[in-house]
């Protein structure tokens, strides 16, 4: 499966929590490849945030089998610095 469709998949799941898809990345390292999943919301997330939103999205992407091979899954906030990307993200970050 390419990104971009585990992207569009992700989002859609997302939806259906407090947490949006802010961006995925694969690192396809040699020894230790990683699929890392950023989520947002408009409250900001929290290290609890993170550990919820990894015990929703893990079994999912079991589930999509998106890379044929083992991999790392890395669920984690964009940071302070992350671009805004929306109207709503600008409003809540004032």
């Amino acid at each position: 499966m390419d990104l971009n469709t585990l992207k569009k998949k992700l989002s859609e799941f997302l939806e259906k929590t407090p947490y949006e898809l802010y961006d995925i990345e694969y690192i396809p390292n040699k020894k230790d490849p990683v699929l890392r999943v950023y989520i947002d919301s408009l409250k900001g997330i929290t290290m609890e945030d993170v550990v919820e939103a990894t015990h929703l999205i893990d079994p999912y992407i079991d589930e999509l089998d998106p890379i044929d091979h083992e991999y790392m899954l890395e669920v984690s906030s964009p940071g302070a610095e992350k671009e805004l990307r929306s109207k709503e993200a600008i409003k809540a970050s004032v």
